[in-house]
């Protein structure tokens, strides 16, 4: 199954990301979708996701703020292309990460609150 994941949806789930649960998503190799809207994930996340990622979806993610943006910016997600991120933890001091995204290739981004 690790091998052949290709999307994983875990909306509204308990996930808080854990050592061992982020461990697992890394090991992903093929997803190109993760979407964790409304959980409890935070900086940890951004450290765990698969190179290959092109999109992770985000929103209500409340523990999200900006260090872990600042941290998502800095991992080589080269095929990320789309981020949606709802969280309150996100401020204007955040926006030189959106900036290096969007030049690593990001092209879609709904950023709410």
């Amino acid at each position: 199954l690790a091998s052949s994941l290709q999307e994983l949806d875990l909306t509204r789930t308990s996930i808080r990301g854990t050592s061992e649960s982020l461990a697992t998503v890394a090991q992903l190799a093929s997803l190109r979708h993760l979407f964790l809207p409304w959980t409890l994930v935070d900086l940890a996340l951004a450290r765990h996701l698969p190179r290959r990622l092109q999109w992770l979806k985000l929103s209500g993610a409340s523990a999200f703020d900006d260090a872990a943006l600042f941290c998502l910016a800095q991992q080589e997600l080269t095929e990320l292309t789309a981020l949606d991120l709802g969280s309150p933890g996100i401020s204007d001091d955040a926006l030189p990460a959106l900036e290096a995204l969007a030049l690593a290739g990001l092209n879609s981004l709904t950023l709410w609150h």
